[in-house]
């Protein structure tokens, strides 16, 4: 990933001074508490383009482990990164009159990249003895890609602090690879808690191997610095 980030920074800095622009530096501190996906420190820069259309790029790296992730085996390393890029069209409107990127409305379209690789652990029967539950220690490795259809709301106060709320939706395409997984779904039965279990659930999720098409919804708000 440093290779894929040095010249796209490499750039933007180019770009800079060569052009009398602006550039917002944004954070997101909701993605430390992500642990559906996992944790991230994640950073990004919005670039204008013109009066109305802005590019704003984003990367976050994985930097502490879910709650979900089995500690005690070590087949692969947990690590894991988001890669994100949109085009914004900053909306004329009646607190923006001018259409610019200072404050208001705008809309986008974002893709997005997402590697995950670590441990877990769930528990199995077999038909054979269905009150013993078999624990099964395995790797994962996921990898997502996908779009959405975003809108949002910024502001920019005293001139360079920078305020900026988003939601929207779109579709993933999920891959999910499994290692060293003794379990067998067409066999074996995963063992579930009579009450709802996040765990449970999301070792679940994480040995169903394969490629999937689910529906995809983004929130969420950043702060940051217009230099």
């Amino acid at each position: 990933m440093k290779k894929l980030l040095f010249p796209l920074f490499s750039i933007l800095s180019l770009y800079t001074h060569s052009q009398d622009i602006k550039i917002k530096g944004l954070i997101s501190p909701l993605c430390i508490f992500d642990d559906y996906s996992f944790p991230t420190i994640q950073h990004g820069f919005e670039l204008r383009l013109t009066k109305r259309l802005a590019l704003y790029s984003e990367a976050g790296i994985k930097f502490m482990k879910t709650s979900y992730e089995y500690s005690d085996t070590s087949f692969v390393k947990s690590k894991g990164y988001k890669l994100k890029t949109e085009i914004r069209y900053y909306v004329k409107n009646w607190n923006n009159q001018k259409g610019t990127n200072e404050r208001g409305l705008f809309l986008g379209i974002n893709t997005f990249c997402i590697r995950h690789s670590f441990n877990d652990l769930l528990y199995y029967t077999k038909d054979s003895d269905p009150d013993i539950g078999i624990p099964d220690s395995f790797s994962v490795l996921k990898h997502v890609w996908g779009a959405n259809l975003v809108f949002g709301w910024q502001q920019v106060f005293i001139k360079h602090i920078v305020i900026e709320s988003y939601g929207g939706f779109g579709l993933r395409r999920r891959k999910t690879e499994n290692h060293n997984l003794q379990f067998n779904p067409s066999m074996d039965e995963i063992v579930h808690s009579i009450d709802p279990n996040y765990e449970v659930i999301m070792y679940s999720i994480n040995s169903e191997a394969g490629i999937r098409s689910l529906f995809n919804f983004t929130a969420g708000f950043r702060m940051g610095y217009q230099f």
